[in-house]
């Protein structure tokens, strides 16, 4: 106040080189009171949130919590997880719960193993205080999903066998928003439990028809199952749902064509991809592969730069990690990457 005067609530943001501000007023009489507050965009002079609260004198403590609470609601839906963050807030009423889960997303994504580790905790916390909810059970499913990702854990068959059991506990609450169905898809496609596996990538959509990364990955599971029309329609909502999506939804894109039979698409599709990230292993292989079917040019020898950016890579390593249900597809890729010149084993 010193610093603004009595300047308006947008003013002063301008003033302090803030880009949002809260107003309010209080008004009271006997034992009641009254608050009424605004969240404003400084910039563009829009109110993100208005309300207004009644309360006893006695519990004005309480009634900060409450406020505290909505206000955060607000920017996060404003500012990052839309309709994810207000089903966030609307599993974590306390506050403490809210800081211990946004402590823990903090540090979830920064991608980095300390990090991660540091996360699981936190999730470990929401997930003891709520044994009710999905969204405990679920973050933890992620870290682990994404530690057996990135290879951080020597023991790689249990990260994912812990990762499928927090996933599964997470899928058998009513409150579970299908991001925990995603992690248990692709754990049942390692584990060759197809059926499963598309059950859970469908329960994923079901749940979250819009999300780029349900749609993208339960894609990629329809692909390894050979159901690649369908897996078409699914990568293709989440690329149009994602402009700036991750690279592994240009090679699911061109991999899905393939097995449709539409080789000029996966051609040009992953020709576009070699030319945003010429060092993307996914999309370098796809190529590979389609060098069997057309003219497809790349700047070097493929296997060259396979093995530059994995030198310990083998065929028989690789196809391991490749879980296609038609056995046929597994020996047609076996003798196409042989023939680029990788080694067998």
């Amino acid at each position: 106040a010193a610093a603004t005067g009595d300047r308006p609530a947008s003013a002063a943001g301008q003033q302090l080189g803030v880009r949002y501000a809260l107003e309010g007023q209080v008004n009271s009489a006997g034992v009641r009171g009254r608050v009424s507050t605004q969240l404003l965009d400084t910039i563009s002079g829009e109110i993100i949130w208005a309300d207004q609260l009644d309360f006893e004198i006695e519990d004005t403590f309480e009634v900060l919590d409450e406020l505290t609470a909505k206000i955060l609601l607000a920017l996060d839906v404003k500012l990052s997880g839309g309709e994810t963050a207000a089903a966030w807030h609307k599993s974590l009423k306390d506050r403490t719960s809210i800081e211990v889960f946004y402590h823990g997303l903090e540090r979830f994504f920064r991608m980095e193993n300390a990090a991660m580790k540091a996360a699981w905790a936190d999730f470990m916390r929401i997930a003891k205080r709520h044994e009710g909810l999905a969204i405990g059970p679920t973050w933890v499913a992620l870290t682990y999903w994404y530690d057996f990702q990135r290879g951080w854990s020597p023991d790689r068959d249990e990260v994912r066998a812990r990762a499928g059991k927090w996933a599964r506990e997470a899928t058998g609450k009513t409150d579970c928003d299908g991001q925990a169905d995603t992690v248990l898809s692709h754990v049942l496609l390692l584990d060759r439990e197809f059926d499963g596996a598309l059950e859970a990538g469908n329960n994923a959509v079901l749940r979250r028809p819009n999300c780029t990364h349900a749609n993208g990955f339960f894609a990629n599971v329809l692909h390894y199952c050979g159901m690649d029309l369908q897996a078409l329609r699914h990568i293709r909502l989440a690329i149009r749902h994602a402009p700036m999506h991750p690279p592994v939804f240009d090679a699911i894109h061109a991999r899905s064509l393939l097995g449709a039979g539409d080789v000029a698409g996966a051609k040009d599709e992953i020709e576009r991809l070699l030319c945003k990230f010429p060092d993307d292993l996914a999309g370098l292989l796809t190529a590979g592969e389609l060098q069997h079917f057309s003219d497809i040019q790349v700047s070097c020898d493929i296997a060259k730069r396979v093995l530059e950016i994995e030198p310990e890579f083998t065929v028989a390593g690789y196809l391991d990690g490749q879980p296609y249900r038609n056995a046929e597809r597994i020996e047609e890729l076996r003798n196409r990457m042989i023939c680029l010149g990788l080694p067998a084993s």
